[in-house]
């Protein structure tokens, strides 16, 4: 990705080049346009960084090129670098539907993943097939649920922060991991209540929050192992702080009573309490 580029249909064609695809969302082809260093030269001939070139310019590059292609489902805003062939276009399309609804509804059954997807091209037999032949990418549990090849299987979790979900992920994950992984992961989750966690979201926080999560090779990210060890310090304190706080509070009993009406030092302390002066 990085260098220059005379245009912006070439900085897209060199995402998908980068990725080694040839099917990517719109969020995207965006989110490795902001991360990547890369120039794109404007309409006057100056070279502009490819991290200030707007979603709707993007968008607009996609509809209107003869290069791409809408894909998937409605609504799904995938595009797919049109093909030679029908039949390839087709496989493509194909899919981008089977992942796009692996991803809003989780491990699916075969026959449930075909009525979701709503394939009209496809008999059912004709999907299993298709989908049979490409153990690579996807892969059948012991309960006949499909999922992604390699991937351990979503969870319903609520978590208080984009943050807080996508540092799970990465320790579930256990290896650098890239974007799709990690949405992949998280696609079942939600961030304080109902509210799903996008891909867009993902993107966003790994290049944002560089602290906490670390850019290595090929878009792949990892947890900040520095970040993360003072993450767990700190929390240790704050146990510990806890911890002294509620023993103090447990030896807050009630000050001893004076019998007299005057206040006689000596006889106060002669009672006892749980502090020494």
């Amino acid at each position: 990705m990085e260098g220059s580029h005379s245009t912006l249909t070439q900085a897209i064609l060199a995402v998908y080049s980068h990725r080694m695809t040839s099917i990517l969302s719109l969020d995207t082809i965006c989110g490795d346009l902001q991360i990547e260093s890369c120039s794109i030269e404007n309409n006057k001939g100056l070279p502009i960084l490819s991290s200030g070139v707007t979603r709707r310019k993007v968008s607009s590059i996609l509809s209107s090129s003869e290069l791409f292609i809408r894909a998937g489902p409605p609504r799904s805003c995938l595009w797919a670098l049109r093909p030679k062939k029908l039949s390839q276009m087709a496989d493509s399309m194909l899919q981008a539907t089977i992942e796009q609804s692996l991803v809003e509804n989780g491990p699916t059954s075969l026959s449930d993943l075909y009525r979701i997807s709503g394939i009209e091209n496809y008999n059912l037999s004709e999907f299993e097939v298709f989908v049979e032949s490409k153990r690579d990418l996807y892969e059948k549990g012991d309960d006949g649920l499909l999922w992604f090849t390699g991937l351990k299987r979503p969870e319903r979790n609520s978590f208080c922060s984009v943050i807080e979900a996508i540092t799970y992920a990465l320790k579930i994950l256990q290896k650098a991991s890239t974007i799709e992984e990690i949405y992949r992961t998280l696609c079942l989750s939600t961030i304080m209540g109902p509210k799903l966690i996008s891909r867009r979201k993902v993107s966003r926080e790994l290049s944002r929050r560089s602290d906490l999560f670390s850019h290595v090779s090929r878009a792949k990210y990892e947890l900040n192992c520095k970040s993360l060890l003072e993450n767990d310090e700190k929390s240790l304190e704050l146990n510990q702080c806890q911890y002294n706080f509620h023993e103090d509070e447990y030896l807050c009993i009630t000050p001893p009573t004076i019998s007299s009406d005057f206040f006689d030092p000596s006889e106060f302390f002669s009672i006892g309490t749980p502090y020494s002066f």
